[in-house]
């Protein structure tokens, strides 16, 4: 084993011996290569003058516009267009008007409904739809009857009011005989109510004359219900041919509305008379009583 060892170690020293002696003779410094320098000539680039580009950017600011909210007006409050007033006439066979009617007639209903409560129905006569129809033959009772559909009720349906003249050949005078009132005050039942006044409170209107009240009247009727008139001119019996109303008998309302305020003007101002010269006799006694005393 130790002769095996021996020889190998021995070899391996005669294999390293050539190589460390090849170290020995090679140069430290590797030889030095020999540097060409080779001249190139450019030519001299053309000279471009340089172009100088201004890059403005503009910035948009976009500003959102403000949302103006425009309030809505408040509506208006309803109010109920006025009544107007309506002229209805009678023609007779002779083609002569024998009774005109200008008037605002408005009517307040009372009524029992379908469920047993009392109710109550305001109605104005329209001006515009409405239409009169009449009778003129007799010589001593006239009349004359309004018609009118309101909107909500059905076109068969209708209502009405009913007016009756009587003359007195006597006193040559006529007066309203009989008022009626056929309405339905309640478009849902349908249920037709009927009113009338056998007194109806106006002076007699002199043969050949109408008979004028602006200011409103009311009339009682049935069933604790009204019928009110204002701007009222009537006249029955009308005989002439031009078609317009006769000289007016002013109502008494009218009169008196006039003169009270005039009489109580008056009496107001002859108080104040009286009080003053009252006040200056007894300031004068006054005086002359001071006078006497010194």
């Amino acid at each position: 084993m130790f002769r095996s060892l021996t020889t190998l170690l021995a070899i391996t020293a005669l294999l390293a011996a050539p190589i460390c002696a090849l170290g020995d003779t090679l140069p430290t410094q590797a030889p030095e290569i020999p540097t060409t320098t080779v001249e190139t000539t450019t030519p001299a680039a053309t000279t471009t003058p340089a172009t100088t580009t201004t890059s403005t950017t503009t910035t948009t600011t976009t500003t959102p516009k403000p949302t103006t909210t425009t309030a809505a007006p408040a509506p208006a409050p309803t109010t109920p267009a006025p009544a107007q007033i309506g002229n209805w006439n009678v023609t007779d066979k002779n083609n002569i008007t024998c009774m005109m009617l200008q008037a605002t007639i408005q009517i307040s209903v009372t009524y029992t409904t379908a469920d047993n409560k009392t109710a109550v129905a305001n109605m104005t006569v329209p001006a515009v739809g409405s239409s009169a129809s009449g009778s003129c033959e007799n010589n001593e009772t006239q009349s004359i009857s309004i018609s009118w559909t309101p909107a909500d009720l059905e076109q068969t349906l209708s209502d009405k009011i009913d007016i009756t003249f009587s003359l007195n050949t006597t006193t040559k005078a006529y007066h309203v005989s009989k008022l009626a009132v056929s309405v339905y005050p309640n478009p849902t039942d349908k249920k037709l109510v009927v009113l009338e006044s056998e007194d109806v409170e106006l002076p007699p209107i002199p043969f050949g004359m109408s008979y004028r009240c602006s200011p409103a009247e009311k009339f009682n009727l049935t069933e604790n219900s009204i019928l009110e008139v204002s701007d009222l001119q009537v006249q029955a019996f009308h005989t002439a041919t031009d078609g317009k109303f006769g000289s007016a008998s002013e109502c008494q309302a009218g009169d008196t509305a006039d003169i009270v305020p005039i009489v109580v003007g008056c009496a107001l101002a002859g108080l104040v008379v009286i009080v003053l010269i009252a006040y200056l006799v007894g300031r004068r006694r006054s005086r002359q009583s001071g006078y006497l005393s010194m």
